[in-house]
């Protein structure tokens, strides 16, 4: 079964573990400190719902296009809420009844902040007889989040369209996203060694075969699933 709970609190611990054996320098690994107390919480309270808030990975060289040109470093917070009901049939159903995942990206300028954020939402759908006004993929990106209220925006336009399409992340799979897409192997040469970890690929193994392949079973011809299927995790597909 996907969603063991034994599992899921051995991979928070070692997931941790492993990537601390790699990064030396803590870029990533002084921030997961979060994820051995959730496992505690988890195994104490006896079921699956966590919530992590202060997981945070440092970018301390300018990546290629970042504006204000100034901003010399990055710190990505990462917040994940994750619930599930294991007495649903994961054939028919999403297994997670509650969710959310935030990244807040601030960046540093001499001593000024520059605040950016994305969240992966779960689509509440509407009440019955009510429709959305605009499309809402089951989960989906959006650019902004509570990180950026009360800021001065200057010049920029922050809008919440569009939502696109993405499958739910754990916070592994969240971890592992911002590696991939913050940390170049020629900058940050641990990557590779920790991308090449049998351990580590086996714990991204489990988090894809909870979060990903249920939501891609949607793009087969025979689905039947009541949650995961073409119309609604990539409604522009069938939309007219």
């Amino acid at each position: 079964m996907p969603w063991e709970t034994d599992q899921f609190c051995k991979d928070l611990q070692k997931f941790a573990d492993i990537i601390m054996r790699y990064d030396d320098n803590g870029y990533v690994s002084s921030g997961l400190s979060a994820l051995y107390r959730v496992s505690g919480q988890i195994r104490k309270e006896g079921n699956l719902r966590h919530q992590i808030d202060d997981v945070v990975l440092t970018v301390h060289k300018k990546i290629s296009g970042t504006r204000p040109i100034e901003v010399k470093s990055l710190n990505i917070y990462i917040e994940c809420l994750c619930n599930v009901d294991l007495s649903l049939n994961t054939d028919q159903q999403d297994l997670i009844s509650e969710y959310g995942l935030q990244l807040v990206i601030i960046g540093d300028a001499d001593g000024r902040e520059y605040v950016n954020c994305w969240h992966l939402d779960k689509d509440i759908p509407p009440q019955e007889g009510d429709t959305h006004n605009t499309i809402h993929p089951s989960y989906h990106f959006q650019a902004g989040g509570d990180g950026l209220e009360g800021k001065d925006t200057g010049q920029l336009l922050l809008v919440t369209a569009p939502r696109l399409p993405h499958p739910p992340m754990d916070i592994f799979l969240a971890i592992h996203f911002v590696i991939c897409n913050f940390f170049n192997k020629r900058d940050y040469p641990f990557v590779k060694n920790l991308f090449e970890d049998v351990d580590y690929q086996d714990i991204l193994d489990r988090a894809k075969q909870r979060m990903f392949i249920p939501y891609f079973k949607a793009f087969n011809e025979d689905c039947k699933h009541l949650d995961f299927n073409l119309g609604k995790v990539f409604p522009l597909a069938v939309l007219l």
